[in-house]
């Protein structure tokens, strides 16, 4: 006997979750010790919270968990948008390791971000709307990369308090999926989020 759509749905986000976050809690593990034994790590210094050196890089165990769901979509409109979230997700996360691991001018992080961000708003499509269809697209596009960008950059101040941005990524999918609950999306739609989500909890387990 089939479960109710309503049933298997919440399944599968459960299935989806444990096993985000049981995939992100051993690479996180693993990547601590591999960027220990390597000395991959952010030294203390007068503007650091923590006071003795610490494995950098723990977004790369909650990158392939998000890269994997969000290709998942089987949908063709959904896939390639999913595409470009993992494209610019991809570009990022690389600019995140180079400053991590090298440094890089501000005007560099920024110059990588806002074409990450065009390029993303350029590839949706024109009935993705954020702010208001009274508006013309080019505004609402605009007024959406700037709020986009804000956001990159205010996420990247608080990642250098323990624990902080990760709680806050739970609390977004929470809202988001409640959102998009309510709304009615298809089950498989939610994916990336509970993804995300499960991958974000993984990754606090050691955080």
């Amino acid at each position: 006997m089939m479960m109710p759509l309503q049933k298997a749905g919440a399944a599968w986000l459960c299935v989806v979750f444990v096993a985000s976050f049981l995939l992100a809690w051993l690479l996180t593990r693993y990547l601590i010790r591999h960027f220990s034994q390597r000395d991959i790590m952010a030294w203390a210094n007068e503007r650091s919270m923590h006071d003795i050196p610490i494995p950098v890089g723990g977004g790369w165990a909650i990158f392939p968990v998000v890269l994997f769901s969000l290709l998942l979509s089987p949908e063709a409109n959904w896939r390639a948008m999913s595409l470009t979230v993992a494209g610019g997700f991809l570009i990022l996360t690389l600019v995140s390791w180079i400053d991590d691991r090298r440094g890089l001018p501000p005007l560099a992080r920024l110059a990588a971000q806002a074409m990450t961000v065009a390029i993303a708003l350029m590839m949706s499509p024109p009935t993705l709307v954020v702010f208001s269809d009274h508006w013309p697209l080019w505004a609402d596009r605009f007024l959406t990369a700037i709020c986009w960008l804000w956001f990159i950059n205010l996420f990247n101040f608080m990642d250098g308090i323990d624990g902080l941005a990760g709680t806050e990524a739970l609390f977004i999918c929470a809202g988001l999926l409640l959102i998009e609950l309510w709304v009615g999306r298809d089950t498989t739609e939610l994916f990336p989020v509970v993804a995300l989500a499960g991958a974000v909890a993984g990754f606090l387990w050691y955080n």
